[in-house]
């Protein structure tokens, strides 16, 4: 968080932040989840696969 705003908010507030570079996701526990929901959804509904293919076609 960069901003002189939210700085200043999380300092107001007691919350700290862990620094980390950016880009890395092997640090950012959020990624390991949106892997597992990807591929739950793969399994459970592979009719959207298409709809994902047409969106990048679309793109």
């Amino acid at each position: 968080h960069t901003s002189k705003a939210t700085k200043l908010y999380l300092e107001c507030h007691g919350i700290w932040t862990i620094e980390h570079p950016p880009y890395s996701p092997d640090l950012n526990p959020i990624e390991h989840l949106w892997w597992a929901l990807k591929r739950t959804l793969h399994l459970t509904h592979p009719e959207l696969d298409t709809i994902g293919s047409s969106q990048e076609d679309w793109d």
